[in-house]
C-alpha cells in the first residue's frame, strides 16, 4: 500500500482535525465551501486531492427563481453559489374619507398591496412595491406619498414623506430605508412600518390593515387622521448555480471513546488523540493509496456543574490546589471542580466556578460604580447600593446634570417695527401662527422674489408672547440666501448675539402660500417642519451661535413662505453638547 510521507500526512491532518464528529457533513458541499468545492475537494481551504468535480450537495438550500438543478448521473447536483433574498406580500385596505366615526362622513374603501421584488430600471436592487386600487366607482389622483421606516412612524404630514410620485406601482428602494440595496445580512423575519397617502376627489386616503378596529394611527398632531401599518417579510437563502460531482471517500467514525477533535495533536504522540487513515476511491488517482488522516480524540472528563450565575473556568494551571482569589472584574469562588482535557497541551487542567459582573443594566453611563456597599449614613447624594449579577454589592453614583433653560425665538416679518404688536390688525398682510389656529406666537414670512433681491435678512426675536415685540429681546438675525456660492438652492443662515446660543432650530419653507392652508394641514409644531437639520441636542454644532438649514425645496418662482424657529439660551453654563434640550425642541409649545 502506498503511503504519503510523514510531513505530508501532518499537513493533511492539520486541515482535518477540526472535522471530528462532523467529517461526514463537511464531505458534502455545504454553504461554507460551496464557492470552491467544484474546482477541488477542500477541508478548511486546504486542497487535499485536486479533482475536476466536487462532493455531493447536502440539499439544504432551495434553488432560486428560474434556476433548475442539473441532472447528475448517480448522485445529487452541488450548489456552488448561494444568495440571500427578501420575499413577502401584504394585502390591506385603502380608507378614503375619515375612518374614525367622529363626523358621520363614513368610509369608502379600496385596496393596498405591498410586495418585495426587484426595483424598476433605472433603480437597482430590491424595492418595496406598493399598488393601490381606488374604491369602486372612483379614481385616485396621480399624487402618492409614501414613508417606510424600520421604526413606527411619528410624523403625520405626508408632504414630508421621502417618496412622492405621480404613478403606480410605487417603487421604494431598500437603500432608501436601510442604506443598502438589500437588508438580508441575516436570515429570518423583518418588519417595516409604512405610511401610504393618496387622494380621491376631495377625500384623503390612507392605507391600513383590514380590521378597522385595530387601525394604527401615526402619533403627533394627526390632523390628517394619518394611518400606518406594519409589513413583515422574510429573508431566505437560495442556490444560484450548480455543478455535478462524484461522491467523496467514506470517512470512518471515531471509536466510542475517541469522539472529539484536538487540533494539532494528531501529528504527535499525545495520549488523548489518534489518527484513522482514509483511502482513495478507485476513480481517484492511485486506488487504495492514502487520501488523508482523520483525527479522533478522547472527550474531556465531566467536572461537575457550577451554580448559576457562576460558570466553569477551565484555564487554571495544572497542579493548582485552590481557585484564584476573587478580584474585579473576574470573581471566582468555591473549591476546584475536578479536571477537564486541554487539547492544546495534551494535559488535564483544573477548573473553577467564576462569574464576570455586569454593571451596564443597573449602573448605566455616565454613572460610576465601585466595589462594596456605599459608605456613609446616609450615602452621598445620587449614590445607591446595588447587587450585581454575581451576587456582590457595589455602589452606583449618578453624575449630576444641570438643567438647560431655553426660550422660543422666531424670525420677524420685515414690515414690523420694534416694540410694536406684529399682527394683521397693526400690519396688514402679516400672517401670525395664532391666526392659523396654533396655540403659540410666531409668524409666517412672505419672502417675495428672492432671485430679484439676492438675499433677505430678518430679525430673530425671543419671548414675544402674543406677537408683542415689546416683550423679550432681539437675539440675532436669519438671512435667506444661496446655500453656497454659485448654487441655485436657498438656505436659512441663523446667527445669534449677546451671549445667546441656539439649542435647536427648525425651518418650514414652502412654495405654496401657507396663508391659504387650513388648521387641518398647517404646520404648527416646529418638530413637524420640513427642514429640521438641527433638532437634536449636540448635533450639527449645537448649541452654538450659528446654524444653517438644509436646502429648501425648489420653487421655480424663487418665492417662499417660511417659518424661522429656534430655541435659544442666554448665558446658561448648563447648555452643553450633552444637555442642550429645551421645552420647545420636540413638543412645539411655548
Amino acid at each position: 500500500m502506498m503511503r504519503l510521507p510523514i510531513s505530508t500526512m501532518r499537513v493533511l491532518s492539520l486541515g482535518l482535525v477540526a472535522l471530528l464528529g462532523r467529517a461526514a457533513a463537511v464531505d458534502s458541499c455545504t454553504q461554507a465551501n460551496s464557492g470552491s468545492c467544484c474546482k477541488g475537494y477542500t477541508y478548511n481551504d486546504m486542497p487535499l486531492h485536486l479533482r475536476t468535480a466536487a462532493p455531493v450537495c447536502d440539499g439544504s438550500v432551495p434553488p432560486g427563481h428560474g434556476v433548475t438543478p442539473p441532472t447528475c448521473s448517480g448522485h445529487d447536483p452541488v450548489c456552488t453559489a448561494i444568495d440571500r433574498i427578501p420575499e413577502g406580500s401584504f394585502h390591506g385596505t385603502l380608507y378614503c374619507g375619515n375612518p374614525f366615526p367622529n363626523d358621520g362622513s363614513g368610509t369608502v374603501k379600496g385596496t393596498i398591496v405591498v410586495e418585495v421584488g426587484l426595483c424598476q430600471s433605472p433603480m437597482t436592487g430590491y424595492c418595496f412595491i406598493l399598488t393601490a386600487t381606488a374604491p369602486a366607482g372612483t379614481t385616485l389622483k396621480a399624487d402618492f406619498k409614501v414613508q417606510i421606516s424600520t421604526n413606527p412612524l411619528t410624523r403625520d404630514n405626508p408632504g414630508q414623506f421621502a417618496t412622492k410620485v405621480t404613478t403606480q406601482p410605487v417603487y421604494v428602494p431598500f437603500s432608501l430605508v436601510y442604506g443598502a440595496s438589500s437588508p438580508c445580512d441575516t436570515l429570518g423575519p423583518k418588519t417595516v412600518y409604512i405610511g401610504f397617502h393618496a387622494e380621491e376627489g376631495s377625500e384623503t386616503c390612507w392605507a391600513g390593515g383590514n380590521d378597522r378596529t385595530t387601525l394604527q394611527t401615526i402619533p403627533g398632531g394627526n390632523n390628517n387622521w394619518a394611518l400606518q401599518f406594519a409589513f413583515p417579510y422574510t429573508c431566505k437563502e437560495i442556490c444560484k448555480t450548480y455543478c455535478c460531482c462524484p461522491a467523496p471517500p467514506t470517512v470512518p467514525d471515531c471509536p466510542t471513546d475517541y469522539s472529539q477533535s484536538c487540533p494539532g495533536r494528531c501529528d504527535t504522540s499525545g495520549a488523548q488523540c489518534k489518527t484513522i487513515p482514509i483511502y482513495n476511491l478507485p476513480n481517484w488517482g492511485s486506488p487504495g493509496s492514502l487520501y488523508a488522516d482523520k483525527c479522533c480524540c478522547k472527550p474531556p472528563d465531566n467536572p461537575g456543574d457550577c451554580t448559576a450565575p457562576f460558570t466553569i473556568r477551565n484555564d487554571v494551571p495544572p497542579g493548582t490546589q485552590t481557585c484564584p482569589a476573587s478580584s474585579s472584574p473576574l470573581l471566582c469562588n468555591g473549591p476546584l471542580k475536578g479536571s477537564i482535557a486541554d487539547c492544546h497541551t495534551g494535559l488535564y487542567n483544573e477548573v473553577c466556578c467564576c462569574c464576570s459582573p455586569d454593571y451596564s443594566t443597573s449602573c448605566a453611563a455616565p454613572a460610576t460604580h465601585t466595589p462594596g456597599a456605599c459608605s456613609g449614613s446616609p450615602p452621598p447624594s445620587g449614590c445607591t447600593t446595588k447587587t450585581d449579577n454575581c451576587g456582590n454589592q457595589f455602589c452606583c453614583c449618578q453624575a449630576t446634570v444641570g438643567t438647560c433653560s431655553t426660550e422660543t425665538a422666531f424670525g420677524v416679518p420685515s414690515a414690523c417695527a420694534p416694540n410694536t404688536v406684529c399682527d394683521a390688525a397693526h400690519y396688514p398682510g402679516v400672517i401670525t401662527l395664532q391666526s392659523k389656529g396654533c396655540g403659540r406666537w410666531g409668524w409666517v414670512i412672505d419672502t417675495g422674489d428672492l432671485a430679484a433681491a439676492g438675499s433677505k435678512t430678518y430679525t430673530l426675536h425671543r419671548g414675544a408672547g402674543q406677537n408683542d415685540l415689546g416683550h423679550g429681546a432681539d437675539v440675532g438675525s436669519v438671512t435667506i440666501k444661496h446655500c453656497t456660492e454659485g448654487s441655485t438652492t436657498w438656505c436659512a443662515f441663523f446667527t445669534t448675539t449677546g451671549g445667546n446660543v441656539i439649542t435647536s432650530a427648525h425651518v418650514e419653507a414652502d412654495c405654496d402660500a401657507l396663508s391659504t392652508r387650513t388648521t387641518q394641514n398647517f404646520p404648527c409644531a416646529p418638530g413637524g417642519y420640513n427642514n429640521n437639520g438641527g433638532n437634536s441636542c449636540g448635533t450639527n454644532g449645537l448649541p452654538g451661535t450659528s446654524w444653517t438649514s438644509q436646502p429648501f425645496e425648489t420653487c421655480t418662482t424663487n418665492h417662499y413662505f417660511v417659518i424661522l424657529h429656534a430655541a435659544v439660551a442666554n448665558n446658561d453654563p448648563d447648555c452643553t453638547g450633552t444637555n442642550c434640550g429645551g421645552k420647545d425642541e420636540d413638543l412645539g409649545s411655548g
